[in-house]
């Protein structure tokens, strides 16, 4: 009987030692696919979820910035940030709303919007649209520049052209065209 008794133990402990062992692969493999694989030049900070405000002197907002990941350089000083959205803001007002599938932020704080880049002045009536695939944006938030084609919507109003740079420093920024400027008014 005892014989028995201590085959049915001896069984019940190899079956509850298979079990832990099963189980212990899968938690294992479960901690591996969780992990993040990093490129060879992998950033020295990664961040999800970022919203970043940032304040003049005189303790008011001047820019918002919110983006689904940041990838910080430290050796380069520079930060890419994926789904960048940009509010720039003057005076308490919103002025313009900047989004891209890409942003480059260096070292001296210009910043290089790359892929479906769409800036929206916020303050006009009608809203002054501009897109392009790259745009920088230096002087403190200041200027706008691209050299590569652009579209600029207002109102009824289409112009396309290749280069372009805008002074946001004035309630009806300053918009200089650098080439092959072609303008489309639709009347109502």
């Amino acid at each position: 009987m005892y014989r028995k008794l201590l085959l049915m133990v001896l069984i019940g402990l190899a079956a509850l030692l298979l079990i832990l062992l099963m189980s212990s692969d899968e938690r294992m493999t479960a901690e591996v696919t969780n992990q993040i694989s990093l490129p060879a030049d992998s950033p020295d900070i990664y961040v999800t979820g970022m919203a970043l405000t940032r304040y003049d002197k005189l303790g008011s907002k001047v820019m918002t910035v919110d983006a689904d990941t940041v990838s910080v350089y430290n050796s380069s000083g520079q930060s890419l940030l994926s789904q960048p959205v940009v509010i720039l803001t003057d005076a308490g007002q919103k002025t313009w709303h900047i989004r891209a599938d890409q942003a480059l932020v260096m070292a001296n704080d210009d910043m290089e919007f790359r892929h479906n880049v769409v800036a929206t002045q916020l303050n006009g009536t009608p809203a002054t649209r501009v897109g392009s695939e790259f745009m920088r944006v230096s002087d403190q938030g200041q200027l706008i520049s691209t050299d590569l084609a652009v579209t600029i919507v207002k109102g009824r109003q289409t112009v396309d052209a290749v280069g372009m740079a805008v002074q946001l420093d004035a309630p009806e920024p300053v918009i200089n065209l650098l080439s092959e400027v072609n303008f489309v008014y639709e009347p109502s």
